[in-house]
């Protein structure tokens, strides 16, 4: 069968039909199949200038189908000025090893060289949990607004409606970095926003990547993605902040469904969030322990143990089939 198209702008271009009689096409007919094939025509180019956007954007993904799914847990706030429940997570942690899980320690620099920390042990906690295979990011510098002192935020202030320029990011930025090195030996590849900070927005995203950072984990998405000259791997939920026994039930279904509902969408990712000083052994107890083995039992049991539980580092690494990354901030 031959279908054949034929378009005119002419007004009064006569056709023959049937009876012989020439008669004029009305301008209404000719009108409407115009714009019928130009909106066609015009779809084809949207869609393939989007598609080659969402590849330029996302980049090349070597997709984990459910139940083959890479989960990621991320620990904000390492550590916390808080000191009533003791520094010790070793619970939470020995916890998350269990389940073959690893952790993202998002270490926020200036916490280290604090009055709370000067005996050492959170350095040699950090350490020790990266010999294990887990790993450490940057969290700010200070995780304090330097123009309205709250831990809010860092760069963006809400309070005062005003921005750090650039420059001054920057230096903060490279502070941090300078402290991370001194400290655990290594350069930071991830960086963290503290609070309301949105490392993606400019200019935000300026001082992040003039600092080095090509790597973030930021909440504006669901699964790995590219974004213009850095990688994000984010991790968009948390539902234990402030756990207590009257909440655990009911943070646990959220938790699930969530899992249910993003882990078997493309591309088969959950990104996880908590918070210090909720993980220690001495909130409520250990309850967030608790919680973390329920919850990744529920997960063991839905994959059928078709589980990946990854770094941010491993799973950009997986999601951009990139080499292995050092702590130089460079890709081997």
């Amino acid at each position: 069968m031959e279908i054949k198209f034929a378009i005119s702008f002419t007004r009064n271009r006569n056709v023959r039909p049937a009876g012989g009689k020439t008669a004029k096409q009305p301008w209404a007919v000719m009108k409407s199949q115009s714009i019928s094939v130009l909106w066609f025509i015009w779809l084809f180019v949207y869609v393939t200038i989007c598609s080659a956007r969402t590849a330029a954007d996302q980049g090349p993904y070597r997709i984990k189908e459910f139940p083959n799914v890479c989960v990621t847990l991320r620990i904000d706030d390492m550590q916390s000025r808080i000191t009533t429940y003791g520094q010790s997570w070793s619970k939470f942690l020995q916890t998350a090893e269990r389940h073959g899980a690893k952790l993202t320690l998002a270490v926020v620099p200036h916490r280290l060289i604090e009055p709370q920390n000067d005996d050492g042990r959170l350095v040699e906690q950090l350490n020790g949990a990266i010999a294990r295979g887990h790993c450490v990011i940057m969290h700010g510098y200070n995780h304090i607004c330097p123009l309205c002192l709250s831990s809010g935020h860092e760069f963006c202030c809400n309070t005062s409606a005003r921005r750090l320029s650039i420059k001054e990011r920057i230096e903060y930025l490279k502070l941090g970095i300078t402290i991370f090195e001194q400290k655990l030996g290594r350069r930071p590849l991830f960086y963290c926003g503290p609070g309301s900070d949105d490392e993606i927005a400019s200019p935000n995203y300026d001082a992040v990547t003039a600092a080095g950072f090509r790597f973030i984990t930021q909440g504006d998405n669901h699964y790995p993605y590219r974004r213009r000259e850095v990688i994000e791997v984010p991790c968009s939920d948390e539902f234990t902040w402030g756990l207590t026994t009257a909440t655990y039930q009911k943070a646990l279904d959220e938790a699930k469904t969530r899992f249910l509902n993003l882990a078997k969408r493309y591309p088969g990712y959950f990104g996880l969030c908590f918070h210090d000083p909720f993980i220690r052994d001495g909130y409520e107890n250990g309850l967030l322990a608790q919680w973390l083995d329920e919850f990744l039992t529920f997960i063991d049991t839905e994959t059928a143990g078709n589980v990946w539980y990854a770094t941010n580092e491993e799973a950009a690494v997986y999601y951009f089939n990139l080499p292995s990354l050092n702590y130089n901030n460079t890709i081997r």
